[in-house]
């Protein structure tokens, strides 16, 4: 079969990756199937083993956990040493996943890779032309679209994506492995992947000083202390339970003042708002923002997003919401995703203001 028919899956163990696989060899592609091994876990490596062994293919398991904790697990952890709340996949998958199989894809002589996303890649006709414009789309199931951690991704790797399940809902994805006889497993795959069986507090303390874990007052938007916080790094923006406040509620954590270990919470929602967002390290996927144009933004993976436009101040970017439109629990080291329509413009890494 020609190099072009050929494609390279990087399975994961769980129903999208397996059906996405599935339904490539359905259209006549040559699926060859790689497991990435990120962390320990051989219940996770015997589904993805399971998966390519319901399909007829063999399944190439590669071992990036040293690659994996350089590159995701301790920037993760530097991070939040730093107060910033990071977003770990959104980095993981253009540096680590989606990278490794382009490189095995040329290894293997495929010409594409593909992964069970949801999202879609929309290129211009083929031609001859190496750097043909490919643009990052929306899901069809809006409730599942992943774009928004793919914004990272390269020009250069959205030309060799397929994302099948781009144009599926989630219900019907499982309608086509259970019509097929797929197997079909009992857990999701999760994001934070090393995260799985602890939480983010006991993850953090078990890898960070316990000096960084000390407590400190709580403070309310009148300048009142009404509780003893157990570490700024145990509490997130917008976070309304587990803030170990006394006194009438319920109260929000507005922010963090690390040079006086003082956490900052307020009874008003509207507290949290804000009218602006700066962010840097950008990726542009689709062109630069127009100016004064408006656009959707998102400041968090599940949110509505907010009408904005977005431009270059100095060193920095800005989102500048729209009258009667406002961002909510705008947070340090999240990522910031711009949308024209269902289109992924491109994004960035929201700082400090």
């Amino acid at each position: 079969m020609e190099k072009s028919k050929s494609v390279l899956v990087g399975l994961s163990g769980g129903v999208d990756s397996l059906v996405t696989a599935h339904l490539l060899q359905e259209s006549g592609y040559r699926v060859k199937t790689v497991f990435l091994k990120l962390r320990d876990d051989k219940a996770e490596e015997a589904r993805a083993k399971m998966a390519a062994d319901s399909l007829g293919l063999k399944l190439g398991v590669f071992d990036l956990r040293k690659e994996f904790e350089k590159t995701v697990r301790s920037d993760f952890v530097k991070k939040y040493q730093k107060g910033l709340t990071p977003n770990p996949c959104v980095f993981c998958n253009p540096e680590i996943k989606f990278a490794f199989l382009q490189k095995m894809a040329d290894r293997l002589d495929c010409k594409k890779i593909a992964t069970g996303h949801y999202a879609k890649v929309e290129c211009r006709p083929e031609s001859e032309e190496k750097d043909k414009k490919c643009l990052l789309i929306k899901a069809k199931d809006k409730s599942k679209d992943q774009s928004y951690f793919l914004y990272r991704l390269s020009a250069k790797q959205l030309r060799k994506i397929l994302f099948p399940l781009g144009g599926l809902k989630k219900a019907e994805v499982k309608k086509i492995a259970q019509k097929n006889n797929l197997p079909l497993p009992k857990a999701e795959s999760q994001d934070a992947c090393f995260l799985v069986g602890s939480n983010l507090d006991d993850f953090l303390r078990n890898n960070l000083s316990s000096n960084l874990f000390t407590p400190g007052e709580i403070v309310d938007e009148k300048g009142e202390k009404v509780g003893t916080h157990r570490g700024l790094l145990s509490y997130t923006i917008g976070q309304r339970k587990g803030i170990d406040v006394g006194g009438t509620g319920p109260f929000y954590v507005k922010g963090k003042d690390f040079k006086k270990n003082v956490l900052l919470v307020t009874r008003r929602r509207d507290d949290l708002l804000s009218d602006k967002v700066v962010f840097r390290q950008t990726n542009w996927l689709a062109g630069l923002p127009e100016k004064d144009k408006q656009y959707h933004v998102k400041i968090r993976y599940q949110m509505k997003p907010v009408r904005a436009t977005v431009q270059r101040k100095g060193s920095h970017w800005e989102a500048v919401a729209q009258e009667g439109d406002a961002f909510s629990m705008v947070t340090p080291g999240q990522s910031l995703v711009v949308y024209d329509g269902d289109v992924v413009i491109g994004g960035g890494v929201i700082e400090f203001v």
